[in-house]
């Protein structure tokens, strides 16, 4: 909890504390005044509530009009080296069985394709209904990567929302 005091904290002895969740707020206030004229905002939110509810308090017009999308993006950071390969190593072994049977397919075809599926197969669960996709491609930097689109609707195609 942000506002938890113990022994070694206290509030200041001049000036104001000021809660994180209202720094968070004026954060996505000020990002939306400082880049002004945009077309489309999409933001890679760290999953948590706080700043959820920041982003939505800001751009809450936007994401009704389709114009700010923001996901979620998780990613195992604990894994040991040989756990990443592993994955790598998964994760191409699945694009060559999907290559198997769409031979005509190019590389990014084929990790559309598959991306695609995941995102048919995922399921809704939690407080807000949150759908969790897991990347087709990790890497040794970012294994077992996942996201989830906050602000979903059915405006795009399934194309574009891969």
């Amino acid at each position: 909890m942000f506002d938890v005091k113990n022994k070694d904290e206290k509030l200041p002895d001049y000036g104001r504390k000021i809660h994180a969740e209202y720094t968070l707020i004026a954060h996505f206030y000020f990002l939306k005044q400082l880049l002004g004229n945009v077309e489309k905002w999409r933001f890679f939110l760290d999953q948590e509530s706080g700043i959820r509810a920041a982003f939505i308090s800001a751009f809450h017009e936007e994401v009704l009009n389709h114009e700010a999308e923001t996901f979620y993006v998780r990613i195992d950071k604990d894994f040991t080296v040989d756990k990443k390969r592993q994955w790598v190593v998964e994760a191409k072994q699945t694009l060559k069985v999907l290559a198997s049977s769409y031979s005509g397919l190019t590389a990014n075809q084929l990790r559309l394709k598959l991306l695609k599926q995941y995102i048919a197969e995922s399921q809704e669960f939690g407080q807000w209904d949150d759908r969790w996709v897991n990347h087709p491609i990790p890497s040794m930097s970012e294994p077992n990567k996942s996201m989830c689109w906050i602000t979903s609707h059915d405006e795009f195609d399934e194309d574009h929302v891969a």
